[in-house]
């Protein structure tokens, strides 16, 4: 199935959110900082994977009882349908991968990098074999490298190759990657300073 993300489009809006949020300010945001804020998006993909919550949900409150109401999501209800929670948090893996796209693209758009339009036909059997731990560590990999080589060249296309291999991940999965990576960005626009 041919499929195409304008991910040039998207990187212009995340990285003004960046900017506005405060994470460039003073300096702040170096090409390590960032990757290693990537990771940090991928340590949350694996460990809503791990609690076996959905992989694309909304938080809609805590469950409460005669003890009160735990803020943990343990004890929260969810609702996978996006009408019920209009202007909460979307979670979960996707989501969570979607977030490390994001910051992808800011990193690259903050440093002048080319993130291309990412198209091509991407079959069912395109990650055949990779299980979500492998794709894990291949993203976490490839961001790594990103940190650690001071070649700019090599820096763009590690950043590049994480980004392709978490929107077709989520394309496998049967999620509209830009359509995840659009709810997110519209959700972080309205976050608190050095969130979203």
């Amino acid at each position: 199935m041919e499929r195409t993300i304008d991910l040039r489009a998207l990187a212009k809006p995340i990285h003004e959110n960046a900017v506005a949020h405060g994470f460039w300010e003073n300096g702040r945001m170096t090409l390590q900082l960032g990757c290693a804020l990537i990771n940090c998006e991928w340590a949350e993909a694996l460990e809503e994977d791990r609690a076996g919550r959905p992989m694309h949900y909304y938080n809609i409150g805590p469950t409460c009882d005669e003890e009160g109401c735990p803020d943990e999501p343990e004890n929260s209800m969810i609702c996978e349908e996006q009408g019920c929670i209009l202007g909460k948090k979307p979670e979960g893996t996707a989501v969570e991968i979607a977030d490390g796209v994001i910051r992808i693209l800011d990193l690259m758009e903050g440093f002048g990098m080319d993130p291309e339009t990412m198209e091509g036909d991407f079959g069912e059997d395109e990650g055949d074999g990779v299980g979500f731990i492998e794709m894990i560590n291949a993203l976490s990999w490839n961001v790594a490298t990103a940190s650690m080589h001071e070649d700019p060249g090599m820096q763009s296309w590690a950043l590049r190759t994480a980004a392709a291999l978490a929107i077709s991940w989520l394309w496998e999965q049967g999620f509209d990657a830009e359509a995840v990576i659009r709810e997110k960005m519209a959700y972080n626009e309205h976050r608190e300073r050095l969130h979203g």
